[in-house]
């Protein structure tokens, strides 16, 4: 029996890496480490102005370039410390990486089949889960930088299914409700 996953905070941000070049290509990243385009550094600095200096007092991010760019730029604009958690990096999608084909995303989400070689979403969702878990203990606001898999990791968790959409470089408030459960939005 697998032990259950939780989250162990009240409130965080999530913010996913701005755009590369194979995001707008639609090719699978995972962990290649694709730089940001101009495009996704613009959508850095965009995100950084969402935020009220009062509301993330630390960031943490995969140590992924995508998401350490992304970082950076909103640790700078806050004026915040920056630690990279290697569990944030994004899922290993095995002989996927590269590809365009995504049919079999669905099937990995529900642990029923993965690409050769890919991490299954179970073992990924505990290893996302745990890293934020990680940066919850270390600050009482933080904003995560990671990636989609980790979105779908923490939406999966909370919604007891899973949200597909990945807003690009926006802030995704997590908060825990009075009653135990938690909520995601975008402010």
């Amino acid at each position: 029996m697998e032990p259950s996953i939780c989250l162990c905070g009240t409130e965080f941000f999530f913010l996913r890496h701005g755009q590369t070049d194979w995001n707008r290509e639609g090719r699978i990243q995972g962990q290649i480490d694709v730089v940001l385009n101009e495009e996704g550094k613009q959508e850095a600095k965009l995100a950084a102005t969402l935020i009220s200096p009062s509301e993330i007092d630390m960031v943490f991010a995969s140590p992924l370039k995508r998401a350490i760019a992304t970082a950076q730029v909103i640790s700078k604009f806050h004026d915040i410390p920056l630690f990279v958690i290697e569990d944030l990096k994004e899922c290993n999608w095995g002989v996927a990486e590269g590809l365009i084909d995504q049919s079999w995303m669905k099937h990995w989400l529900l642990g029923s089949q993965s690409p050769e070689g890919a991490e299954p979403f179970g073992k990924f969702q505990a290893r996302s889960i745990s890293a934020i878990n990680n940066a919850l203990k270390k600050a009482e606001s933080p904003m995560i930088v990671a990636h989609t898999g980790t979105y779908w990791a923490l939406t999966r968790l909370i919604e007891n299914g899973c949200s597909l959409q990945k807003p690009s470089a926006r802030p995704v408030r997590f908060r825990q409700r009075q009653n135990g459960n938690w909520e995601h939005c975008t402010d």
